[in-house]
């Protein structure tokens, strides 16, 4: 996956390298991506100030979280999928698995 200065996220074949798909939904640059420890959902970060959630099978918008005063400029998960941690120009905002997980509960 990559992240675009035209507010999509593009999904690449690893094999062909070609573009398979671009999700679309934020208004601004796509600053950051992780994937979930399952990989079944991409979190996004966005100058849109929000962070959201795909459906990687469905290439769906599964949510949006808005929790931050300005630009997100990056995400992580934890390595046991619990926390989601995100960053922008104002700080960093933890986000415990109840807010998330059911976004990637298929994997579990």
């Amino acid at each position: 996956a990559s992240a675009s200065a035209d507010g999509t996220v593009r999904l690449w074949d690893p094999h062909a390298g070609a573009l398979r798909h671009a999700l679309e939904g934020h208004t601004a640059w796509v600053s950051g991506l992780a994937f979930t420890p399952y990989g079944r959902t991409l979190a996004s970060t966005s100058f849109d100030g929000t962070i959201k959630l795909w459906n990687i099978a469905t290439r769906q918008l599964v949510l949006t979280l808005k929790g931050h005063v300005g630009t997100v400029h990056g995400v992580v998960f934890s390595s046991d999928g619990n926390l989601m941690a995100t960053g922008g120009a104002a700080g960093t905002v933890l986000w415990p698995a109840a807010t998330f997980a059911e976004t990637d509960a298929s994997a579990r």
